[in-house]
């Protein structure tokens, strides 16, 4: 994931679950990360498919009200077994990845805007797909 206009990139790994349309990214909100999705919700999303790279641009809102945390929550324990629960307009968890800073989380979701395909072999020609 990547953003941040007038500081430059800031690209860091992240845990991010599909949600029909959309992801949901958790973040601890004294990081980098939440600062910069605060300050410029244009972000993108990388992931290796194997058979192709998938880059997706879009922009990040906050989820703060319970039916859409509950959302993220299911996302998150389908996608990437990981349990979270909602607590207030955050989420929390018994573990986290150990560069997360750890619970409570905020959740963005990320809506689609664009998404770029690169294949891996010579198996397509590099596509894309535009949301606008």
């Amino acid at each position: 994931m990547s953003a941040g206009a007038g500081s430059g990139p800031h690209v860091r790994p992240v845990f991010a679950a599909r949600t029909g349309d959309s992801f949901v990214v958790a973040s601890n909100p004294g990081t980098r990360k939440t600062a910069v999705l605060r300050r410029d919700p244009g972000c993108s999303v990388a992931i290796d498919l194997k058979t192709m790279h998938l880059v997706v641009e879009g922009r990040a809102a906050r989820l703060t009200g319970e039916p859409d945390l509950r959302r993220a929550t299911a996302a998150f324990d389908a996608v990437l077994s990981w349990p979270t629960e909602v607590e207030g307009d955050r989420l929390t968890s018994p573990y986290a990845a150990p560069s997360s800073g750890g619970p409570p989380f905020e959740v963005y979701e990320i809506r689609p805007l664009r998404a770029y395909a690169f294949p891996t072999e010579d198996q397509f020609e590099p596509t894309r797909w535009s949301w606008e």
